[in-house]
């Protein structure tokens, strides 16, 4: 519902009482729209507030198995929204995004290989390449009729020269907002798959 408003501020949300020591230079009586950090303000679907709210009834918050369930689920999920099928042993669970894709850069590329991102793009990619002893290679995507697209050529010239291992793909694209059309992501997916680059997507 995108006309409900929900107060956030005093229940500790990151977003909204976080936001001054992440920037010190705003005093504290200032208010600010908080649009710096991915976190909706909206409810909680009501089967997902159902849920948890029988979770809780039980009353015991022990360690808890991957069911089943939750594997059908996923398969189900990816079947019906991206033709895609999957098994169960195809399905790998982690802390989170930056978890993942330090994992995935970690398992397929090589201290010192070269990865291709956009310039700009989320910040914490260009430090899971660091960090992992990678190189960074930016892409910076040009912006026509407000909004940012993939410059194809550069990226292609830039994996050539690099040679390019693995790249990081945000979609929808932080911070810019778009969502890749299906034209792009497969002249992305062929432009990789030419040149046997893996294409890691958050």
């Amino acid at each position: 519902n995108f006309d409900e408003y929900i107060e956030r501020r005093g229940t500790e949300s990151y977003k909204w009482d976080g936001y001054h020591p992440e920037f010190p230079e705003v005093p504290e009586t200032q208010e600010l729209l908080p649009l710096w950090v991915a976190d909706m303000d909206f409810l909680s679907p009501e089967g997902v507030a159902n849920a948890f709210s029988e979770y809780i009834k039980h009353g015991i918050f022990g360690y808890a198995t991957l069911s089943d369930k939750l594997y059908q689920a996923i398969i189900h999920w990816e079947r019906q929204r991206h033709a895609v099928e999957l098994t169960k042993e195809n399905i790998v669970f982690t802390s989170g995004v930056l978890t993942s894709l330090a994992a995935a850069v970690q398992t397929f590329t090589k201290p010192g290989d070269s990865i291709l991102i956009h310039d700009p793009v989320y910040p914490p990619f260009s430090s899971i390449i660091e960090t992992n002893q990678r190189h960074i290679v930016r892409s910076s995507l040009l912006e026509k009729n407000n909004h940012f697209v993939m410059d194809f050529s550069d990226m292609e010239k830039k994996i050539e020269e690099n040679n390019v291992k693995a790249m990081i793909l945000c979609n929808p694209h932080n911070p810019g907002g778009r969502v890749w059309n299906k034209e792009e992501l497969k002249q992305l997916s062929e432009l990789c798959l030419k040149h046997r680059v893996f294409l890691f997507s958050d």
